[in-house]
């Protein structure tokens, strides 16, 4: 079955990273060129997430609604509708992220967003020089498409840079991608009302510029990796997987429970997988030991 093969490939793998992180230093993340190319991808795919303008237009749209002519009443009601449609573009988003790639949605959110922005950098300014309530419209019509997209790429960077760092530096790689996150945040929130009150509109372009930076990074550097196993993602990354899904043989899942129960060594065990998988991944002599 799918689950008993994909166990042993778990095991395989685990099995692996234990003997590499028991002679390993916790300063490997930053000294494996293979290791530290993970953890700067997924720093990068945490970080773009928070440049895209989003967060900034969410925490002070009612001054945005507010500069395009809209009254306090008006503003509450948008804000509702602006988390509804936030909401919906999240359920999409679960739809999408494993039919049409991670990499597929990173790049048209960058395209998409920043049209948005332009669109509605456009209407304000235009709103300013002439205090035509259609381009407040306009405006604001551009906000709604712009947070229903946001939501559809929302929940992928977080998959994203989840997947693509082994169990051995997750949680440090992770840690240092919210933080890089959380720190943009907090730089876009403080300076966005200076930034509104000085440039207005024009402060949109930053956003801008911030998804024209990442769109080639993401473009060059990070690899697809729907329909992939956490096990197999180490492949995209020039890492050997320990046991391919493909090549493990029917009836190596049943042979290595009855290994398991004559107790024995789980490194034995690991190898007598290998020696199992049909392109004969490991040695022939291990099997004989095994059973």
């Amino acid at each position: 079955m799918f689950w008993e093969k994909e166990y042993l490939q778990i095991s395989a793998q685990l099995a692996e990273e234990a003997r590499e992180r028991a002679s390993q230093s916790q300063l490997q993340i930053l000294t494996d060129k293979k290791q530290l190319r993970r953890i700067l991808v997924a720093v990068a795919a945490l970080t773009c997430l928070q440049t895209n303008g989003a967060q900034t237009i969410q925490v002070y749209q009612s001054v945005l609604y507010a500069n395009l002519g809209f009254s306090h009443q008006q503003t509450l009601l948008m804000a509702g509708v602006f988390q509804i449609i936030l909401t919906v573009g999240c359920l999409l988003g679960l739809l999408l992220v494993d039919r049409v790639g991670r990499r597929w949605l990173f790049l048209s959110s960058f395209v998409v967003l920043s049209v948005c922005v332009a669109i509605f950098a456009a209407c304000t300014a235009k709103y300013e020089d002439t205090g035509l309530t259609s381009f407040g419209k306009g405006g604001v019509a551009m906000i709604m498409i712009f947070i229903f997209f946001f939501g559809c790429i929302s929940g992928t960077p977080y998959a994203y840079a989840a997947e693509i760092l082994p169990t051995k530096i997750r949680a440090p790689g992770f840690a240092m991608g919210l933080f890089c996150s959380n720190a943009i945040t907090i730089i876009f929130t403080q300076t966005a009302p200076m930034a509104l009150d000085k440039i207005s509109w024009k402060f949109n372009f930053v956003f801008i510029g911030c998804n024209a930076v990442f769109f080639p990074i993401v473009f060059f550097f990070f690899p697809e990796t729907k329909g992939l196993t956490l096990e197999e993602v180490d492949r995209a990354f020039g890492v050997k997987v320990q046991i391919q899904l493909a090549d493990i043989g029917a009836d190596a899942a049943t042979k290595v429970d009855e290994a398991g129960a004559e107790g024995v060594d789980q490194a034995e065990t690991i190898e007598y997988i290998k020696s199992e998988a049909e392109p004969g991944l490991g040695s022939k002599s291990k099997s004989s030991e095994v059973v």
